[in-house]
């Protein structure tokens, strides 16, 4: 066996000071090694096998062949690195450069721990005892066994969590869709219950990618997917993966999950048995609160990709039975993964379980990661439906939260970029600008442990508590639907939105850059982008007002420059104004979705604008306005979780009908009704009566501090004035109790002043939030 330390590159060879060489680092014969004639290459030999690892000088092999071709029109991959801040935790031999592994002469391992037998097999075809009759291309779990059930739980021929296709919604040739079958392998094992696949870049999309498999100590099998694009390939802006599990022969074809109908948002959410017709018919399951459609041609064949069910999961795991045991795979909620699923992927009578993940806005170089757990256990009675789904659901429930940094990106996890409990108090005890704002995270005496008349968001629509982390996501689900049906649906975000640079000119520390940017289906609108000097990527800002100028200091409006004052202090902003230009008449386009929220698709837009930028951090982008800009900040950190923190400046942060600037009720919000127009704005009266969602949403006890609820756990200030005095705790409590549930403090909090407008202490709060929560590559002196 060849023994092998991962470097962190997992296949990316240094060379020579600015050259980086790409190489399959899949274990070759002595006789086949070439003459690298590069410093800094060395290799490891044992057994006739050798692997290269980028610390010593370069063998020196005779009558070998291996050509490195350095040139872009060759296949060379693009070097452009995305930000490290991104990265999530090292969990395989490709991100963590001290991880030992061995490499084996076998195309198979085999793992046992407790009651579990896993084989773990590449994608070469084997044919003997332990793997009958392995088909070539197949890899993962090419066999899986209890010790209360001996047969294979997977087709033999086939394989289990089988990393099936990489795609990007466009018509290619089987080769490439297939690409993780056919591109060469590299298995290694790292102990007795842990073996990984590592994949170089893939000929065509030049995917780099590692599959660790770790048995657990319960019937537990862990798998951890880590990747990273070397090329930028992948047309439509969005990478596409799918793995395949080929189930033999089990009593149903059928899994089951908990749901709720496609077309009926108040559902509660119940079982459902998820029945497919035929390959290709209503295969594929999305959780209840993924919004997301991503473009793909009309004769994309794989049909189990795009083609929905009838149903969506609100709890992210689904599980089948296979003769006395159950078969669960769990997800993460944050990673939002697609439960697909075929009556005959592995052919009559050998239904594929499957899942499929999609990464949208990938990055050259960035590393992204996806963990799930498969459960294979006994159960009591298969024949009792109710009674197996009970048991498996208690198995699977405290197996849900895992996989990443304290609670993102589950039950709901932050967004990447936001900062776990430990994390927030290791910087937050030393940071100056934790010193400025700790003592808004606390109410003042009067309000401490007052909830007002709101109705808890920790309540299900039936009266059922939230009682642990675990709940939250199918709550949140709820509260989010409930909304989004009052107020109407977004069209689909445009996952990447163009972005025109107009002109640009210096200022100070930084460049100031005029945009036109893409806000909307066949609707642009001009901001201001500013990008610090030094060296990003940069943490950024997304400024909502009026009309941008104000937002970046090129008006006589003063102390509301929040995007000039942040870029100074190391953002990029992207200050933008109301879509069409008149606050109070919003161009919508086709839009059906009341004013107000299409104001936060906008903002969702535009973040997928600025997490396109190589200037910018996407992992800490967080949204910012005054007063209007306020409410629209609002919404957007609500409505679009992947904002990182929000701040919102007195905009109202209840419906108010004591306070005419509390204005939700105005048809430039949430009152827009084409079938009846408020005579006049102002206080909705008996002869000025409410209209729209507003009018719906008073009815129905609806309040933002709903919303509010939708942003835990991700950091949230207020810099409250005259519309939003210290009472309003009473709504921001519930906040922190959701906070509390999930495990946070200090994440929602209430400065306050006199007036509306913002004084200089109520910004340097204000900028000391976002220095704080989100950070700065640099800062002005």
């Amino acid at each position: 066996m060849a023994e092998g330390e991962g470097d962190g590159s997992a296949g990316i060879l240094h060379a020579a000071s600015d050259v980086v060489l790409h190489i399959n680092p899949v274990t070759l014969a002595r006789d086949d090694w070439a003459v690298v004639a590069t410093k800094g290459l060395s290799s490891r030999r044992d057994s006739g096998k050798e692997i290269i690892s980028p610390t010593m000088k370069a063998p020196s092999c005779p009558g070998a062949a291996l050509l490195l071709c350095l040139t872009q029109a060759a296949g060379m991959y693009s070097l452009r690195a995305a930000p490290a801040a991104e990265d999530p935790p090292p969990r395989t031999s490709f991100s963590n450069p001290h991880a030992r592994f061995n490499v084996p002469d076998k195309q198979y391992v085999v793992l046992r721990r407790a009651t579990l037998e896993a084989v773990v097999v590449d994608n070469r075809a084997v044919d003997d005892d332990v793997l009958p009759g392995h088909r070539a291309g197949y890899h993962g779990l090419g066999s899986l066994k209890h010790d209360k059930q001996r047969r294979n739980l997977f087709v033999p021929s086939y394989a289990g969590l089988n990393f099936e296709h990489i795609h990007d919604g466009t018509v290619q040739d089987n080769k490439v869709l297939f690409e993780p079958r056919n591109a060469p392998m590299q298995l290694r094992v790292i102990d007795d219950h842990t073996a990984e696949l590592y994949q170089a870049p893939t000929p065509h999309w030049g995917l780099e990618s590692c599959m660790r498999y770790q048995l657990l100590d319960n019937g537990v099998i862990e798998l951890t997917f880590e990747c990273v694009p070397r090329r930028d390939t992948f047309k439509n802006g969005y990478i596409g993966l799918f793995w395949a599990s080929y189930i033999h022969q089990p009593e149903s074809l059928d899994i089951h999950f908990i749901g709720c109908p496609n077309n009926d948002a108040s559902a509660v959410p119940a079982w459902v048995r998820g029945v497919t017709p035929a390959h290709g018919e209503l295969p594929t399951h999305l959780a209840r609160d993924d919004q997301r459609d991503f473009a793909h041609d009309l004769a994309f064949p794989l049909t189990l990709v795009f083609n929905r069910s009838r149903h969506r999961y609100a709890e992210p795991w689904y599980f089948g039975v296979y003769r006395g045991m159950a078969f669960a795979e769990i997800f993460r909620a944050p990673d939002q993964v697609r439960l697909s699923q075929s009556p005959s992927g592995g052919g009559t009578g050998n239904p594929a379980w499957d899942f499929q993940w999609f990464i949208p806005n990938y990055r050259i170089g960035q590393r992204y990661q996806l963990v799930m757990r498969a459960l294979y256990r006994p159960v009591t009675n298969p024949g009792d439906e109710a009674g197996t789904r009970k048991e498996v659901s208690a198995s699977v429930k405290p197996l849900l939260n895992f996989g990443v940094k304290p609670p993102v990106e589950s039950p709901l996890t932050r967004p990447a970029g936001t900062l776990s409990p430990s994390e927030g108090e290791r910087d937050g005890v030393r940071g100056r600008q934790w010193e400025i704002i700790v003592p808004f995270f606390e109410p003042p005496s009067d309000f401490a442990g007052q909830f007002g008349a709101y109705r808890s968001p920790l309540l299900f629509n039936d009266g059922t508590p939230v009682k642990s982390a675990a709940d939250w996501p199918r709550r949140r689900a709820e509260i989010l639907l409930e909304w989004n049906e009052l107020m109407g649906p977004w069209p689909p975000v445009i996952e990447r939105p163009k972005l025109e640079v107009l002109s640009q000119t210096r200022r100070e520390n930084f460049s100031q850059r005029r945009v036109r940017l893409e806000i909307a289906p066949n609707q642009t609108d001009e901001g201001w982008l500013l990008v610090p000097d030094s060296q990003g990527p940069f943490p950024a800002v997304l400024v909502v007002y009026y009309e941008p100028e104000t937002s970046v200091g090129l008006s006589t409006n003063a102390l509301r420059d929040f995007g000039y004052q942040l870029t100074r202090r190391g953002f990029v902003s992207l200050s933008i104004g109301t879509p069409g230009g008149n606050a109070w008449k919003p161009e919508t386009g086709t839009a059906q979705c009341q004013p107000l929220s299409f104001h936060a698709y906008v903002a969702a837009n535009c973040w997928l604008a600025l997490a396109s930028l190589h200037e910018v951090d996407r992992a800490r982008i967080g949204v910012v306005g005054h007063s209007y800009g306020g409410k629209w900040a609002l919404f957007a950190a609500a409505l679009w979780d992947k904002f990182a923190c929000v701040a919102v400046s007195d905009p109202g942060i209840v419906f108010d009908e004591t306070r005419p600037n509390v204005n939700y009720w105005e048809p430039w919000y949430l009152g827009f009704d084409p079938a009846r127009k408020r005579p006049k704005p102002g206080i909705p009266a008996r002869d000025n009566p409410r209209t729209g969602a507003y009018r719906k949403m008073v009815e129905t006890g609806r309040d933002l501090h709903e919303l509010h609820a939708l942003i835990a756990p991700r950091p949230f200030l207020v810099s409250g004035g005259a519309e939003d005095r210290p009472s309003r705790w009473t709504a921001l409590n519930h906040a922190v109790a959701v906070n509390k549930l999930l495990g946070y403090t200090n994440r929602v909090a209430m400065t306050s002043r006199k007036g509306h407008t913002p004084t200089e202490e109520s910004n340097a709060q204000l900028y000391a939030f976002f220095e704080h929560f989100l950070g700065n590559a640099a800062r002005s002196p």
